[in-house]
């Protein structure tokens, strides 16, 4: 766009100093202004004089060509300079030498040095110095108006056009250097402000995940709380269900012992049946509550082991926010690693982010550091959990088991009741009875005794859940310690992205 503009400015200017040229050549040889026209050999000056006319007209009209093929051509400024150039001979040679056309040499370096190009000054002041030269040895009259001139006046003509072509090229040189000073400048700005906006995002991120964990681990604190307290209600309510069973079995065996009164004195069978039907009733009302108890301790066992894998998928949860904390750290890393390499290209305008950039990068290694420590306490926890959902499905496996014996044991008890008032009520096959509900007793005192052992060990795995869920809760708040310091880490990284951008 900007190499357009220039072309065209200048294709303007040398169409202007081509009609200049035109003019100078009307004016001496039409009109003979400077009345100092030489009639001898009239043929050769003329004819060498529109050598020197038509030479920029054809220069033009080819750089009016490359123009209208393309206003950013590559060879577009080179027939420019070379059209103002030979416009500057045209005008010195039609103005038969005159030293007042010199000045045009001037004008010339002031046009070329629109372009900004040493190689085109140089181009230009070669073709000066070879008119010059050439007006010493060849055509004296074409350029200095005179069969002879002196070689100190060349000399000195030389002198002042390399010293302006060297005044045009030091300058231009000198505002290239200072202009890629300044692009680099501006590069090395733009870059710094890129790292600071990233790290700007990348605090405002890491602060933000760090409130979602904060956020996570106090729910889980209240989830790990509640699982304690719900373990504890099924350790006592197992507990309860083991000293029932045990009162069941004595029941039980009391029963049998009645049952074998009855077989030995049939004259006090009906009022031992009587009796027998009172207990059976109690020990009915006794299997009916325990088997409502186990069926609560069914309900709040599964609710424990929901909450674990509620527990568990949050602790994924948490690892997968730590992996992305640690992909923060990494490329909060490799920010600072780049910064610091910017800084070290800038030499000592760049100590000072220097030193920022070795903080963030120290910064962003203790969160990485950090974030490892929270990835293996958060596998410690979910190891925690997946042991505590085991054993949890041990005792609902347990718990199932006893809740189907202490039914099995209900019906039995109903059968026993059955049997007792069929004593009451048929006295006469008391004796076959008594046996039957002998045997029935027997078979029931060893389910009490194997439900009462399961009980036992009910109690035993609640206590055992109860115990690691403690531990559990313990690791949590370690835990609440790492993301404290994770939070400053993310505080502090802010304040220096805000101390960097006061540097700028």
């Amino acid at each position: 766009m900007v190499r357009g503009i220039k072309n065209r400015i200048v294709l303007i200017l040398s169409f202007i100093v081509l009609l200049v040229s035109f003019l100078i050549h009307v004016l001496h040889r039409v009109f003979n202004i400077a009345d100092l026209w030489d009639h001898h050999g009239a043929e050769q000056i003329s004819l060498v004089t529109n050598i020197f006319l038509i030479v920029p007209v054809i220069l033009f009209i080819m750089s009016l060509i490359l123009y209208r093929m393309n206003r950013e051509h590559p060879f577009l400024p080179l027939f420019n300079t070379l059209t103002i150039t030979f416009s500057s001979v045209s005008m010195i040679a039609g103005g038969e030498g005159m030293v007042e056309y010199h000045f045009s040499i001037f004008m010339v370096v002031a046009i070329i040095g629109y372009y900004e190009s040493i190689k085109l000054i140089l181009i230009m002041t070669a073709i000066f110095a070879v008119q010059h030269l050439a007006g010493v040895f060849y055509i004296s009259e074409y350029v200095f108006g005179t069969d002879s001139y002196p070689f100190s006046m060349v000399m000195i003509h030389a002198l002042f056009l390399i010293g302006t072509s060297g005044a045009i090229i030091w300058q231009t040189a000198n505002k290239r250097k200072l202009v890629a000073d300044l692009d680099e400048k501006e590069k090395k700005q733009e870059l710094l402000n890129g790292i600071i906006e990233k790290l700007s995002h990348t605090s405002e991120k890491l602060i933000d995940e760090s409130g979602k964990l904060k956020h996570n681990y106090e729910s889980n604190q209240v989830a790990l709380k509640e699982i304690v307290s719900g373990i504890q209600e099924i350790s006592a309510g197992a507990e309860t269900q083991k000293n029932k069973t045990v009162q069941s079995s004595q029941a039980i065996q009391d029963i049998a012992t009645g049952v074998q009164n009855i077989a030995t004195t049939s004259t006090e069978a009906s009022e031992v049946s009587l009796n027998t039907v009172q207990e059976a009733n109690d020990g009915n009302d006794m299997i009916q509550k325990t088997v409502d108890q186990m069926n609560s301790i069914n309900d709040k066992v599964s609710s424990s082991s929901d909450t674990i894998k509620l527990l568990n998928s949050r602790s994924r949860e948490i690892g997968e926010i730590v992996e992305l904390i640690t992909d923060i750290s990494s490329q909060t890393n490799l920010l600072a690693l780049n910064a610091a390499i910017e800084a070290a290209r800038a030499g000592e305008h760049g100590k000072g982010f220097a030193v920022v950039a070795d903080e963030v990068r120290q910064l962003a290694e203790e969160s990485a550091n950090s974030a490892n420590r929270i990835t293996e306490l958060v596998q410690s926890i979910q190891e925690d959990t997946t042991t505590s959902a085991d054993s949890m499905n041990e005792a609902m496996t347990s718990v199932k088991d006893g809740l189907r014996i202490v039914q099995d044991t209900g019906e039995i008890f109903g059968k026993i009741h059955t049997s007792v008032e069929g004593v009451a009520e048929q006295i006469k096959q008391i004796s076959s009875s008594a046996k039957d509900v002998s045997d029935v007793s027997e078979q029931s005192s060893a389910t009490i005794q194997e439900m009462t052992a399961f009980a036992e060990e009910a109690t035993d795995n609640a206590q055992n859940v109860a115990s690691s869920s403690d531990e559990q809760l313990e690791s949590t708040e370690f835990l609440s310690t790492l993301i404290a310091t994770l939070n400053e880490i993310s505080h502090e990284l802010e304040e220096l992205v805000s101390k960097t951008e006061e540097l700028k």
